[in-house]
């Protein structure tokens, strides 16, 4: 049972930070940083008697110390990969009977959970930079405004090599 959702500012990263994949020559898929939410979820566990419930529980206890962390793909698109943290909160214990103590018995395991997940935004397209130029001063160049070197970068082929090619002082 799903018993609330909730916003993790301890989890929380930058809002601008992007995860990328070249999807062509002239295009990167882009995605904002994901959002984290708690949800907390509740297991139940019904037994007629304690010796069942007990043989339940022990089958489960023994994966979290007190977390069990599962392996998702998020964004296959990206190939964004998480570790989903499972929190075993706590765990409570209720005997109910009706009439004698020997008839109709229902226990009750209760295991509460915290599932650590995070839910991203829409994949955008975003053009690649294809040209940069670099401008290199010292202090007095600075100061007068003269450009020591300048170097132009393109690129040629993305997922090949770098072509570069160096101007001279001006």
């Amino acid at each position: 049972e799903m018993l609330s959702i909730g916003y993790d500012p301890n989890r929380r990263v930058s809002y601008v930070q992007q995860s990328r994949k070249i999807s062509s020559r002239t295009q990167a898929e882009t995605q904002y940083a994901p959002s984290p939410y708690n949800i907390n979820v509740a297991l139940y566990i019904y037994a007629k008697n304690q010796d069942d419930g007990l043989q339940i529980l022990e089958q489960i206890l023994p994966y979290f110390n007190p977390d069990f962390n599962l392996s998702i793909t998020a964004i296959r698109e990206l190939d964004i990969q998480n570790d989903l943290p499972i929190v075993l909160d706590d765990i409570s214990y209720d005997d109910q009977y009706e009439g004698e103590f020997t008839q109709r018995r229902a226990i009750v395991w209760t295991l509460s959970f915290t599932v650590k997940l995070n839910f991203y935004g829409p994949i955008t397209k975003q053009g690649l930079i294809q040209f940069a130029r670099v401008n290199f001063f010292n202090d007095e160049a600075l100061q007068e405004g003269i450009i020591l070197l300048q170097q132009k970068i393109k690129g040629e082929d993305i997922k090949a090599k770098w072509n570069e090619e160096q101007i001279e002082p001006v």
